[in-house]
C-alpha cells in the first residue's frame, strides 16, 4: 500500500473512473474550478479524498432539468435559487 492510500487519497486515474470521466475530463473541471476539490501532492502529482468525490457527485444531483443543483446555485451566490 502507498502512502497515499493509506491516507485515503487516490490517483486522478482512479478519481476519473470513479467518476466516469477521462483524465483529461477532470484535468478540465479543476483547471476551471468546477472539479471536486483535490490535494495537489507536487507540482505534477494531484490526489483526491473519495469524501470529496462523492460530496461533489451529491453537489451535482438534481430530479429534472429544470432544477438548480447546489453547485450552480453556489455558483450564483444563491441570488437566483
Amino acid at each position: 500500500m502507498n502512502e497515499s492510500s493509506s491516507i485515503g487519497l487516490i490517483t486522478e486515474k482512479d478519481a476519473a473512473k470513479r467518476l466516469g470521466l477521462t483524465r483529461r475530463g477532470l484535468q478540465n473541471l479543476r483547471a476551471t474550478a468546477r472539479g471536486p476539490r483535490f490535494c495537489r501532492v507536487s507540482r505534477t502529482c494531484v490526489r483526491y479524498k473519495i469524501e470529496d468525490l462523492d460530496a461533489w457527485v451529491e453537489d451535482h444531483m438534481a430530479r429534472s432539468t429544470a432544477e438548480k443543483t447546489v453547485a450552480e446555485t453556489k455558483a450564483d451566490g444563491g441570488l437566483n435559487a
